[in-house]
């Protein structure tokens, strides 16, 4: 308990850290402005837990989502600075629980997780609902695949923004759809903002693993040429890789 609570102290983000992560995503901060329409809403978030998490959650509270009504679901990837962003979300008055990707593809083998998982996104759910709120999920295809947004779901959410083609085909399989879902995986924004984020992102992590290689002159294959890695191949040969 004692080291419980001395994390709570230590982990979360300073305001120094919060100011340079709002500070480094200035899009949100631009379209944040308090918006009276959202003070009625709850949102269940999922999704890495990284730093432009964190941003987007502090903009989505600006906009007018109270803190209490904010619940954020990891995806069970194991991201450098996970604990320190649970610990960010608790100390701001956020849920913050886990609803792993590998659970959701395997349910049989994860029965306990999902149960546990089911139940607290159920109560929040219904919690909100209770205090005349609507649920909007932000998230990879997981809790509507869940059947959260099932036309005979119970509980149901209100709308959703699905943000990979990985959730998409999730939907898909799921049977019709009794929500509105907006398709954030296929937009023009994910595409010219989202994809170069995320083709740097596999380029570090890249380098992070194979740390004791050469990169300069070395052959790379690039296999997939869609829209990440036409972003990918041109940053492996600004390193001077040879890429095919």
């Amino acid at each position: 308990e004692l080291g419980n609570l001395l994390d709570t102290l230590r982990l979360p983000y300073t305001e120094p850290e919060i100011d340079g992560i709002t500070a480094a995503m200035p899009l949100l901060w631009r379209y944040s402005s308090a918006n009276p329409v959202l003070r009625n809403w709850a949102l269940l978030f999922r999704d890495h837990y990284l730093e432009h998490s964190v941003g987007f959650l502090l903009a989505m509270e600006r906009a007018g989502i109270a803190p209490e009504w904010i619940y954020a679901l990891a995806k069970g990837d194991r991201t450098y600075n996970r604990e320190r962003i649970h610990a960010t979300f608790l100390a701001r008055g956020y849920r913050s629980g886990l609803l792993d990707n590998t659970a959701i593809n395997d349910p049989d083998s994860h029965s306990t997780e999902l149960t546990e998982a089911t139940t607290t996104i159920d109560a929040f759910i219904d919690a909100a609902h209770g205090a005349g709120r609507k649920v909007l999920v932000v998230d990879d295809g997981g809790l509507l695949a869940r059947g959260y947004g099932a036309t005979d779901a119970e509980p149901q959410v209100d709308a959703a923004i699905e943000l990979t083609v990985s959730g998409i085909k999730r939907i898909s399989q799921t049977g019709p759809l009794g929500i509105p879902v907006l398709n954030m995986a296929r937009s023009r924004t994910k595409t010219l903002l989202g994809y170069p984020e995320i083709a740097d992102s596999c380029l570090r992590r890249l380098r992070n693993i194979v740390g004791d290689r050469k990169f300069i002159g070395r052959q790379v294959l690039l296999i997939g040429y869609g829209t990440l890695g036409s972003r990918l191949a041109p940053a492996l040969r600004a390193l001077g890789c040879r890429v095919d």
